[in-house]
């Protein structure tokens, strides 16, 4: 009894390495395009393991660069079918057919690749097997499509209501006097705004602001170095970006903070902070600052 078991353990692994000797074969040849050499390989892996998805794929590789672009197409649903990847089985597709002339299903598998996500609008837009198609108007949708998955922010227009706080700014009090620098920036493909703000005493203050579209609202996340952290979450109207926090223990006392930014000018901010200890009855200014765009 263990000797068989040795013999089984044996066959497994020599089958498994022979598998990935054939592989290995298989994929050098498909790199120095000798395709129907690693079309063989592949279609051997295939019949041994049928549900080699990779094998399946590369197979409609083969056959799709051979010109066989029906029997590329049925590989290509047989990976599907075991797992491939998604998004390369709908471009491989949308080729495919591209070269068979429907336009039609051609459209239909670009779209769902968009819909998967997909975001590589120069890929689309310098393949060659795409030519015949680039002039139809749904051509510039697919694109269009292209470059709202890879910036998804920048195509939302509730996300481009902060962007007048986007700069290098000077801070003064009402006075006229510099009581700080702000660097305010779009980051994470533009999905949100970060706030960087120092004063001469050393206190530093950073922020991230995101338009949060589940719930309606701008939030704010804010942070310094003296250990402060405050959430906000607020809406734009009326010229002005109004942020307010739930109510929060401060000091004993149970508090609300209203943070305004006016929009006056496209070279002038106005950050009014507000504090209310009574529900919202009264406010008490804490930080009144207006940002001049830095020349």
């Amino acid at each position: 009894m263990k000797l068989a078991g040795v013999a089984i353990v044996f066959i497994y692994f020599f089958n498994h390495l022979t598998w990935a000797q054939d592989m290995s074969k298989a994929d050098t040849l498909f790199n120095v395009q000798k395709y129907s050499e690693a079309l063989k390989l592949y279609e051997s892996i295939t019949k041994k393991d049928s549900n080699n998805a990779y094998a399946l794929f590369r197979t409609g590789n083969c056959l799709q660069a051979l010109g066989q672009y029906a029997q590329a197409l049925s590989a290509y649903e047989k990976a599907d079918q075991k797992g491939y990847l998604k998004i390369a089985i709908m471009l491989r597709s949308a080729r495919v057919n591209a070269l068979l002339k429907k336009n039609d299903e051609t459209f239909e598998w670009l779209t769902k690749a968009m819909n998967w996500g997909f975001s590589n609008k120069a890929m689309i837009e310098n393949e060659a097997d795409f030519t015949g198609i680039k002039n139809d108007e749904r051509f510039k949708t697919i694109l269009a499509k292209a470059d709202s998955n890879a910036a998804p922010c920048a195509h939302i227009a509730e996300a481009q209501q902060f962007n007048f706080w986007v700069g290098e700014w000077d801070v003064k009090n009402p006075q006229g006097v510099t009581v700080g620098s702000s660097s305010i920036t779009r980051i994470l493909n533009e999905c949100s705004i970060h706030e960087h703000y120092t004063n001469p005493g050393g206190y530093i203050g950073r922020s991230f602001n995101a338009y949060n579209a589940s719930i309606n609202k701008w939030q704010q996340f804010y942070v310094d170095n003296a250990g402060s952290v405050t959430l906000f979450h607020g809406t734009y109207h009326d010229d002005a970006m109004w942020f307010i926090t739930d109510p929060f223990l401060q000091n004993g006392v149970m508090t609300i903070t209203k943070m305004t930014f006016y929009n006056l000018a496209s070279d002038h901010v106005r950050q009014l902070i507000e504090n209310s200890t009574d529900d919202g009855k009264t406010w008490t200014t804490t930080f009144d600052g207006h940002y001049w765009r830095k020349k």
